[in-house]
């Protein structure tokens, strides 16, 4: 059994806000808890409380009392707290150590000093209950985001820890897999494991979930139980900033396409691409046209199928081994590519450079010397309160939206963006999808890479979907 009584929690490098404030909680052996909220309402933070990482790792004052099984969670070195509490990251790159899948999945069992006979056993079993044989020895260079998504879940699987604590698990995961992993969590219960998910994305959870624990500014406003959940109005949904409970497929959104305007124009024959020695796709052919009113494309298709890659090779950070890439008509170079175009990757550390999110902005603004509405972007994307924080000290959705507000600080008339609603709750997922019908009707092309159908929803006006696995 989990206790928290009374528990707050300030970081030492924002002390400007408190994280947490008076959580009382408590977590049944065995029972499915769902932390959720607003991006930045706590739910990371409490999740590193019960994994020891606060105030451990992330400093800060922490007050109040943590129970493990009756024993002070605060006295316990981290190595007895991991024996006790596996955890996947929002971020499942932060926690590996090694550049093999099977040697990462046989990482922490080794910390644990399992024998190899349970080493090997568990292993096996990770990799067939969550039905990923496929990713067995490869590099995780490889392996798209999705992909390590699914191992990072594998790698706490394998570990079979007591408790076990997911912080967005679903957030680049396909439908498919997001079934599957609802599944593993149905049997980790079974098994009477005590799971606790911090999520926004929260369809898969019914049938799974005992409780849902909704945060807001770092306290518990309300707990429901899965009917009760259920039964919220979409207005109720709306004012709390949730997500739907019910899933939401390609086909349930589906319509007639849009008739072709005639303007400018992007074409892709006979395209093909290598990643080392692994052909990702060949024989693409495309033909994409927009006019004045501009046009949304969703990208869609299963984890490794390729959507990343054909979004780079848009961008010009790729090149494809076959093909040719033209746009209006004439064939484009990697440099023109990415002259024209704004890419928005899955990863948003990779994109963030400055000391301060306005700053982030203003590196954005110079690459085509086109002023913009500062002001106006910031209160758009929700992020007006923090324009002058670091860009590293915010929440995984606040760095999403931070990204996507630097793409529309630059003027690009192409938008590339590459799984836009990773860690975006309801409400910045609705006033995302309002910024990009926003930019649609300035005239852009934007292509949306997503597995997120209650996102595109609404606002697609074609779908190209790279339906085959690489893997």
């Amino acid at each position: 059994m989990i206790t928290l009584k009374d528990v707050c929690f300030q970081y030492s490098a924002d002390s400007t806000v408190k994280a947490l404030r008076h959580i009382d909680l408590t977590i049944q052996d065995g029972e499915c808890v769902v932390l959720t909220g607003e991006s930045g309402c706590g739910k990371t933070t409490l999740t590193r409380c019960l994994n020891g990482l606060v105030p451990s790792f992330y400093e800060g004052e922490l007050t109040g009392g943590l129970l493990l099984d009756e024993k002070n969670l605060l006295e316990m070195p981290q190595y007895e707290i991991s024996r006790h509490v596996g955890t996947v990251f929002q971020d499942p790159r932060s926690q590996f150590f090694t550049v093999d899948s099977t040697d990462e999945v046989a990482f922490g069992c080794e910390n644990l000093s399992m024998s190899t006979e349970k080493i090997n056993q568990n292993i096996q079993k990770a990799f067939h209950n969550l039905r990923i044989e496929a990713l067995k020895d490869c590099s995780l260079f490889a392996l798209s985001s999705g992909e390590r998504q699914k191992l990072a879940v594998a790698a706490i699987y394998a570990m079979d820890t007591p408790v076990l604590v997911l912080d967005e698990p679903s957030a680049n995961l396909d439908l498919e897999t997001m079934e599957v992993l609802r599944g593993i969590l149905q049997e980790l219960k079974r098994e009477g494991k005590t799971i606790i998910v911090s999520e926004h994305r929260l369809s898969y959870l019914m049938g799974v979930a005992d409780r849902y624990v909704y945060i807001q500014d770092g306290e518990i406003k309300q707990i429901w139980t899965p009917r009760q959940a259920e039964e919220l109005s979409k207005a109720e949904r709306k004012a709390l900033g949730l997500r739907s409970f019910q899933s939401i497929s390609l086909a349930d959104i589906a319509k007639e396409g849009a008739p072709a305007e005639q303007g400018k124009r992007i074409e892709g024959r006979g395209l093909a691409v290598r990643l080392d020695k692994t052909e990702v796709f060949r024989g693409l052919t495309f033909n994409f046209q927009w006019g004045p009113a501009g046009k949304v494309v969703g990208i869609t298709g299963n984890n490794g199928s390729g959507k990343t890659t054909f979004a780079k090779m848009l961008c010009g950070l790729l090149k494809p081994s076959e093909g040719a890439l033209l746009f209006d008509g004439k064939p484009a170079a990697a440099k023109e590519r990415l002259r024209q175009t704004y890419f928005v990757m899955q990863d948003t550390d990779y994109q963030l450079f400055t000391e301060s999110v306005r700053h982030e902005l203003e590196l954005a603004e110079r690459k085509n010397h086109r002023p913009c509405d500062m002001e106006l972007i910031l209160e758009r994307m929700g992020l007006s309160q923090a324009a002058e924080r670091h860009p590293l000290s915010l929440s995984g959705g606040q760095k999403q939206r931070v990204t996507i507000a630097a793409a529309m600080a630059s003027g690009s008339d192409i938008l590339v963006l590459d799984e836009p609603t990773s860690g975006l709750d309801g409400r910045n997922m609705q006033r995302l999808k309002e910024t990009i019908l926003a930019l649609k009707k300035q005239g852009k092309l934007i292509f949306v890479v997503t597995h997120d159908m209650e996102f595109l929803d609404g606002i697609y006006d074609e779908v190209m979907s790279f339906a085959q696995k690489i893997r």
